[in-house]
């Protein structure tokens, strides 16, 4: 090192000694004491010079990879596309810094970007509204982010965006949002279960319910149930909805959103697919605010073309007194049991049918056994014909009962909880 330093010393007094020859030719010898020598350029140092050293400075100069590749782009918004109903944004361009750097951070990239057009998206602190979803990565400048717009931490139905970064620049958002809104209780007040017994019984009246066969084929032809507490936006307010999806049959797949509040039916709509399978079971997907007599009856007449489809139907027949019944019964796989399942208590999500309904009125035959001492038996019909006039006494006398308890003492079966209703018939004196 001390070489070094010599060597580099000897070189500015080189440079030094040209400059001083060329200007003052008539001074051989400086302040210092260096002789020089222009007729062989040499320099010859005096002897107490040449073992002192001289101190190096220099400067340090922190320079990091971004500061060589990031180009300086001044940030702006240079377009924006509203929803022309409602004036929310759905496309956003703007020029925004970019990172070259292999080792940059796309997480905290995107959330930099959201910050610098919040205003122009409506929103106040977009790390707590938007929630990344998926990063689809082409390679370290060109990517793809998807994000969920939250409230309280729950999704908002609907409503996502997607940052596109192009060549090293985030330049572009587009999507679906809302403006933020005030905070609200995210406590629901009925639960996901009870969200899915309600949106099963509307189903029931359009189309045939055969959920025997879809936990057969689930995994195969049927996706597995979904719900999700969620924020779903109308035209004059924000409500805290469940979101559900489900399989009433094999051949079909609906989705609903229920009031998390009231339990209110809020929207419905089918994605419909044939018995074979589909890459994709809500490819086929269309909306509806009410079901028509017309799309009722085209279900109807779908009916013939399904296999078995499980769910309520209606028989009339005879009771012990010989009088013409009309009973609600329940068809599972092809078979119909005396179970009543049209009653709001009727908890078909909770239920395993038909060996364990919840939220029935239930008859069973105890097959001649005590009451001490019996093996029950469901009380069937393979064409929901009944000859059986005691199970047909029992089944109906337990709906009266029902009835009465609803609707003299406003009670959900007679524990006023739902509770279900069971009838032994063919009991044996002891």
């Amino acid at each position: 090192m001390e070489f070094i330093k010599y060597i580099l010393s000897l070189g500015l007094m080189f440079n030094l000694a040209n400059v001083a020859s060329a200007q003052v030719s008539k001074h051989p010898t400086n302040k210092s004491g260096v002789v020089y020598d222009k007729t062989n350029l040499k320099i010859n140092v005096p002897e107490h010079k040449k073992n002192k050293t001289y101190p190096t400075q220099s400067k340090r100069f922190n320079l990091v990879q971004s500061d060589l590749l990031t180009p300086r782009v001044t940030p702006q918004v240079i377009k924006k596309i509203v929803d022309p109903e409602d004036g929310t944004p759905i496309f956003i361009a703007a020029k925004h810094k970019a990172t070259l750097q292999k080792s940059h951070n796309k997480e905290k990239e995107v959330y930099e970007f959201l910050e610098f057009v919040k205003e122009e998206m409506g929103v106040k602190s977009p790390s707590e509204e938007f929630q990344i979803r998926q990063f689809q990565i082409e390679d370290d400048l060109n990517y793809v982010c998807r994000l969920d717009q939250t409230h309280a931490g729950l999704r908002i139905y609907g409503k996502e965006v997607v940052v596109h970064c192009n060549n090293g620049m985030l330049n572009k958002l587009s999507g679906r949002m809302i403006n933020t809104f005030a905070s609200q209780d995210a406590q629901a007040s009925i639960s996901s279960d009870r969200a899915m017994t309600l949106a099963f019984k509307e189903v029931s009246e359009i189309t045939q319910l055969s959920l025997g066969l879809v936990n057969r084929f689930r995994g195969k032809y049927c996706k597995e149930d979904f719900s999700e507490l969620m924020w779903y936006e109308d035209e004059s307010s924000v409500k805290l909805v469940w979101s559900l999806e489900f399989h009433p049959n094999i051949g079909e797949r609906w989705a609903y959103l229920i009031d998390a509040k009231n339990g209110e039916v809020i929207k419905g709509f089918k994605n419909s697919c044939s018995l074979v399978a589909h890459k994709d079971l809500e490819a086929l997907k269309g909306t509806r605010n009410q079901i028509s007599y017309e799309e009722k009856e085209i279900a109807k007449q779908d009916d013939e073309k399904r296999f078995f489809m499980d769910g309520p139907a209606t028989a009339t027949a005879q009771d012990l007194l010989g009088a013409q019944r009309t009973i609600n019964t329940y068809e599972v796989d092809g078979t119909f049991f005396l179970i009543d399942g049209s009653r709001s208590m009727f908890n078909l999500a909770a239920s395993d049918l038909p060996n364990d309904p919840r939220g029935v009125i239930w008859t069973i035959d105890a097959n001649n056994g005590s009451i001490n001492d019996f093996s029950a038996s469901h009380v069937i019909s393979n064409n929901n014909n009944w000859n059986n006039q005691t199970g047909v006494s029992a089944h109906y006398n337990a709906g009266r009962s029902y009835e009465y308890f609803k609707e003299t003492h406003d009670r959900e079966s007679i524990n006023g909880m739902g509770g279900r209703i069971v009838s032994l018939i063919n009991i044996a004196d002891d």
